[in-house]
């Protein structure tokens, strides 16, 4: 359908007319619905949201990776593991009471 015959009473024969305005059928758009959709979505869209997604789950995997050896590997310190009790712990373990054993002089 050209431009021509396309008017604003009939809305391009693509969508219905409501208080002056055209509510378009799916797959078109514009203000009197004489574009579609298919024609702005390229295969450089879809390249670009499927490198996006593959970034993305790159991203999560590897935070995800670490975060694991983070929290379950052998040689940290006490201090990388539990940062935020570390000071707690330090205070308990440091002033624990130790057996004094006091001997008798003759």
């Amino acid at each position: 359908m050209s431009d021509s015959s396309c008017s604003s009473d009939t809305c391009c024969d693509r969508g219905l007319l409501n208080l002056g305005d055209c509510i378009c059928d799916y797959g078109f758009f514009g203000d009197n619905c004489g574009e579609q959709i298919s024609e702005i979505f390229t295969p450089q869209y879809y390249i670009f949201i499927g490198l996006y997604c593959l970034v993305f789950l790159y991203t999560l995997l590897n935070a995800s990776y670490q975060l694991y050896h983070k929290i379950f590997d052998k040689n940290l310190t006490i201090q990388e593991k539990y940062p935020l009790s570390y000071q707690q712990h330090l205070l308990k373990t440091q002033f624990q009471p130790y057996p004094v054993c006091l001997a008798q002089q003759s």
